[in-house]
């Protein structure tokens, strides 16, 4: 058990379920909270909206939280993980997701609202084009806050996997107690099944569907080059 509240904010697909993996394999699983999507018998969140399960009302310490809004403001008592990955990654990851889970894929109309529309190359591009959008904001955002605020740092997804310089910085940032020893461990186990899994630095196991270079150049239209600089994605 930790002692301290951790937010682990991440914009989707950036290594937030890798990150809750590790932590429960160094603690357990009981002080993680998936805030979305919990599963925890009896307790007083579950069916509430995400402001009022913004701490867990179940007193789970660890929290995970995708900020969708941009409405997460940082408090003095709560520690801050910040998780980004390469943004065309996160959006190739997520959009996959979608297509998995529901057959169909978001689409934004002008006002806002929310359409499911079947999966083709010009709903991956607007889906791309929105969500990139979104990704500059959140890491704009986060960028600042860890800038200002000594509880706040960001954790890039492609170093949190191999870098074990990287994984224990983490550690150390999040706990109060020292879990390095079993970090170790802990990253050793989990580069071996990633590896027996096939999987890249990019954590894909099978090419995307559409043209990766035509996404990648609209996405860097959209995010700005010394943003992603700022990430060392340059």
């Amino acid at each position: 058990m930790t002692d301290n509240r951790i937010m682990l904010v991440s914009y989707p697909r950036s290594g937030q379920h890798y990150t809750q993996r590790m932590i429960e394999r160094a603690i357990g699983k009981d002080d993680y909270c998936p805030l979305y999507a919990c599963s925890v018998p009896d307790c007083p969140g579950r069916g509430k909206p995400v402001p009022e399960k913004t701490p867990c009302p179940g007193g789970r310490r660890i929290q995970k939280h995708h900020d969708f809004d941009l409405g997460l403001r940082v408090e003095d008592e709560i520690t801050y993980a910040v998780l980004i990955r390469y943004p065309l990654n996160s959006l190739m990851s997520y959009y996959e997701q979608e297509v998995n889970r529901h057959k169909r894929v978001p689409r934004w109309a002008d006002d806002g609202k929310v359409s499911r529309v079947e999966d083709n190359e010009e709903n991956w591009l607007h889906f791309l084009e929105n969500r990139a959008a979104f990704w500059k904001e959140f890491a704009t955002k986060w960028r600042a806050l860890a800038e200002r605020h000594d509880n706040v740092r960001i954790f890039r997804y492609e170093e949190m996997v191999w870098e074990d310089a990287t994984f224990l910085d983490f550690f150390r940032f999040s706990f109060t107690e020292d879990l390095s020893e079993k970090a170790h461990e802990l990253i050793a186990a989990q580069r071996k099944s990633m590896t027996q899994q096939g999987r890249t630095v990019n954590g894909r196991r099978a090419p995307f569907a559409y043209d990766e270079k035509r996404a990648d150049a609209r996405m860097r239209q959209i995010i700005a080059p010394d943003l992603l600089q700022a990430f060392g994605y340059e």
